[in-house]
């Protein structure tokens, strides 16, 4: 059934507030007038093209702006060579086509070793280029989706660049992280849905196509990263409210589970690349079979990270929720912060089903960060910041509106000062962030790690902390550096132990005594063949072993005592 919406009674009353919004929407306005959105005729024709020819020239100039002006900065700002961390560690599984820790990310993972044929900069460069790509793309759809929402160029690319410039957002852009194609898949599928609600209450027809099309690259965020299952809600709410009555048939239903299925598809890969035993392979190293259901169901539901979770005390939550709020005030300079606040309140007053939607987006995420007892989960709020963009998107578009009735109604012209916040809201984090994030002299974590390959002795064991182990695996295993020395990620061996005797009913700290005493036995067994040295080994080998300084590191020899 279609309804007509310029008849508010025929329409069902979940749909009626949206309906009102678009009727105050579509007014003139002096940045940009409204069209009619379309789609193209093939059901899966949105994965590869957006057809945006409702817009006009100026429009899409912007857009192409918003994305070169991105990719520019942080193409002159990316780390030149390996990042500690997560990064090295990726930067090598990208190379080799390896298995990095849970959930897996195949879909980086493949994407990444396409950046790794660029023809110019070592490979760690290649790839963290790839973040910088993808956190490019990603501004260029969230301008597109700002534009299907707020109808004002100027609205939609200010809050676009304000993100894409904010430290956090940054900071992922410069190295090789999953989250800029987290927010890249995430910024295509709110434009997609807006796309698709946009005809919905324009023109009073659902387009499977359109939700064909979402459900597979929803499924596909996934094989990037699994905290796509945190936007389940909000997107879901979205849909019902506005299309129920469509979207509630079983053919649908079937054909959007299917192809969000088949979305999943790349985690093919970890089983593949587990048979073909990859340099770099963080299951064999926890004796995880991926060939198994139980093997994969271990990497993709993250098992080894579930210990961190929701660990806080009450009293100590409060201090986590600060500390995320200090970050967003942070990332949007206080003014973001006090421009998305404006926009909840404006669509609290007219556009209340789409601020539900965006809440449940932006909460579950958010919570679970918050609960997360990692010391580097401020990497992992990006998605939060999306949504909150596009509150300060409204938020300017609120401003907007007042700026056109003090101009039809008093006669005031005050356009030249809102382009002015506008642009204000560009440059002030670029001038602010430049100096902090410009990494491309940061040659830091590979010259310590050439270092210690230098100078150890031949034949030797390192025991090293995540920091430190994954540069100098990815300067043996892509690089070909000493491949002589055997590295020991202590870390990750208490990871495999630990829950091996917690289910044997050992309690945790009885089972910690346990792993730091069979630690000592292996490393004990290695001193006595050979040189072996500690590079932020766990805390027990300072009472188990001599520790010789030797530079930044230390040599273990065993007591005389």
């Amino acid at each position: 059934m279609c309804y007509n919406t310029a008849d508010i009674s025929s329409i069902p009353s979940h749909s009626r507030n949206l309906v009102m919004d678009l009727k105050t929407k579509n007014r003139r306005s002096p940045y940009r007038q409204a069209a009619p959105s379309s789609f193209m005729r093939a059901p899966l024709a949105v994965l590869w093209r957006l057809r945006l020819d409702s817009l006009s020239t100026l429009d899409h100039v912007i857009g192409i702006a918003v994305f070169v002006s991105a990719f520019l900065v942080y193409l002159g700002t990316v780390f030149p060579t390996v990042y500690p961390l997560n990064g090295a560690n990726r930067a090598s599984g990208a190379y080799t086509l390896g298995i990095v820790h849970p959930t897996g990310y195949p879909l980086w993972l493949l994407a990444g070793k396409l950046f790794t044929f660029l023809p110019f900069g070592e490979v760690a460069y290649r790839v963290n280029l790839r973040s910088g790509f993808m956190a490019s793309l990603a501004l260029l759809a969230l301008y597109y989706a700002l534009l299907e929402l707020t109808s004002r160029y100027l609205v939609a690319a200010s809050a676009a660049l304000m993100l894409g410039f904010s430290f956090y957002f940054w900071r992922e852009a410069r190295a090789a992280e999953v989250y800029t194609m987290h927010t890249l898949f995430m910024a295509i599928l709110l434009l997609v849905l807006f796309r698709w609600a946009g005809i919905k209450l324009r023109e009073g027809r659902s387009s499977g196509r359109l939700l064909l099309g979402f459900a597979f690259l929803y499924g596909l965020s996934f094989s990037n990263h699994m905290s796509s299952g945190f936007l389940a809600l909000g997107f879901s709410y979205l849909i019902l409210v506005i299309g129920r009555r469509d979207v509630l048939k079983p053919s649908l239903i079937a054909s959007m589970l299917f192809l969000f299925a088949l979305g999943w598809l790349p985690y093919a890969y970890l089983p593949i690349r587990d048979m073909a035993s990859p340099p770099i392979n963080y299951a064999r190293e926890l004796d995880v079979d991926l060939t198994s259901l139980s093997g994969m169901w271990w990497m993709i539901s993250g098992e080894v990270f579930k210990q961190f979770v929701f660990l806080y005390q009450p009293g100590d939550i409060v201090g986590e929720a600060l500390k995320y709020s200090n970050w967003l005030w942070i990332n949007f300079l206080g003014i973001g912060v006090v421009l998305g606040v404006l926009g909840i309140g404006y669509m609290a007053l007219h556009e209340r089903h789409l601020l539900v939607a965006l809440l449940l987006l932006f909460i579950p995420g958010a919570v679970f960060f918050i609960n997360y007892y990692v010391f580097d989960k401020d990497t992992m709020f990006l998605p939060t910041y999306v949504v909150w963009t596009i509150w300060l998107a409204k938020g300017l578009e609120s401003i907007a509106d007042r700026v056109r009735r003090l101009k039809v109604e008093r006669h005031l012209n005050v356009s030249p000062a809102f382009s002015g916040l506008c642009l204000a809201l560009i440059v002030s984090p670029l001038f602010v962030n430049f100096s902090g994030l410009d990494a491309s002299d940061n040659y830091v974590v590979r010259q310590f790690a050439e270092d210690v390959l230098d100078n150890v002795e031949n034949d030797s064991l390192i025991v090293a902390d995540w920091i430190t182990v994954t540069p100098l695996r990815y300067l043996q295993t892509v690089e070909g550096k000493r491949q002589d020395v055997e590295t020991f990620y202590w870390f990750l061996y208490s990871q495999r132990r630990l829950p091996e005797l917690t289910k044997q009913g050992i309690p945790l700290d009885q089972a910690c005594a346990i792993v730091d005493s069979e630690m000592v036995d292996i490393i004990r067994a290695g001193v006595r063949s050979r040189a072996v040295y500690s590079i932020g080994g766990p805390p027990v080998f300072w009472n188990a072993f001599e520790m010789e300084p030797v530079g930044r590191y230390h040599r273990l020899r065993e007591k005389t005592s």
